[in-house]
Order: structure tokens, then C-alpha cells, then sequence
């Protein structure tokens, strides 16, 4: 059995948190205030946000972002974002649907490690790279399409996912 340590959660600036999920002013304080995946099962994350005025880009994902987000059923990356960091969804063991869009250029170790309910992955045509144990222990795995551009994948990635059955 895993453990979850609060503390690897992130906050994604511009993800609004749905009214009946949010935390009350009265209620005590908690650890996880920052934990989306404990507020959320579908994280979309936005291309832009706002904030003091100005207009921001989201070109990456901090290591460890939602990692072991038991909630999160499903994620939509925008093409903005070129870098999954490592372990970013490791252990999201409720994950079911990613969606990655082009613009998207490496994709960081152990990413979605540990994701046993992932049954589908297209990876876009602008990813170039692939590191370490991506798909890692993702037992329920069965179709993965890399894109044109791919040049390097790590070892490992589809290592314990015995149910592979097409790789493009």
C-alpha cells in the first residue's frame, strides 16, 4: 500500500475548483488545501492564465504535479505546455484518458508510472522524446501511437503493462 505525502501536490494557477468541492473559510485547516486531485477528477489545463494584469503562457509542468492524484480520472494537456515533468501523474491509479495536443516535445520519466486504468495513449506528432519508465506498471495498457517526430525513448517505458497488444 502507498502512503500519500501531501506535500508533492502543486497548485495550477487558472484551474478553477467546482463551487461544491471548494473548502469552506470555517472549515480547519488541512494539508491539502493545494491537492487538486483531491478537489478534482478532470484537470484541463489552461494554455494561459492571468494574473496582476498580465497574461501568462503555461509551457510546463512542475515535477511531481499530481502525482498519486487518486481523483483524477482524466487529463487534457494544451499544445502551450512542452514538457510533462518527471512523475508528473505517477500513480494516478484512477486515471483513465489523457489528452495530450501538439506542441507537446518531451514527455519526463516515470510520467504516468503506476496508471493502471490508462487503456489508450496518442502521443502528438511534436513529441520528440520520451524518457524513463513513462508507461511503467500501466497493467490495462493496450494501444500506444507514438508520433512521426519521436527520436528517443528511455528504457523501460512499457516494461509490466502485459496487455499491450499494439504499438504504432
Amino acid at each position: 500500500m502507498h502512503t500519500r505525502r501531501r506535500t508533492y501536490y502543486k497548485t495550477i494557477r487558472g484551474v478553477k475548483i467546482p463551487k461544491e468541492k471548494q473548502r469552506l473559510p470555517y472549515d480547519p485547516p488541512s494539508s491539502c488545501d493545494t491537492d487538486l486531485s483531491h478537489y478534482h477528477d478532470v484537470i484541463d489545463i489552461p494554455a494561459t492564465v492571468f494574473k496582476n494584469g498580465v497574461d501568462y503562457t503555461i509551457v510546463g509542468m512542475e515535477n511531481e504535479l499530481m502525482m498519486q492524484g487518486i481523483a483524477v480520472t482524466q487529463v487534457s494537456i494544451p499544445g502551450t505546455v512542452e514538457r510533462i515533468s518527471d512523475r508528473a501523474f505517477f500513480h494516478c491509479i484512477n486515471l483513465q484518458k489523457v489528452t495530450m495536443s501538439e506542441g507537446l516535445k518531451s514527455i519526463g520519466s516515470n510520467a504516468f508510472c503506476g496508471c493502471p486504468n490508462i487503456h489508450n495513449i496518442v502521443v502528438p506528432d511534436s513529441v520528440m522524446q520520451m524518457g524513463d519508465a513513462v508507461f511503467l506498471k500501466c497493467q490495462n495498457l493496450t494501444t500506444v501511437t507514438l508520433g512521426e517526430q519521436m527520436r528517443v525513448i528511455g528504457g523501460v517505458v512499457f516494461r509490466d503493462c502485459p496487455n499491450i497488444t499494439a504499438v504504432t
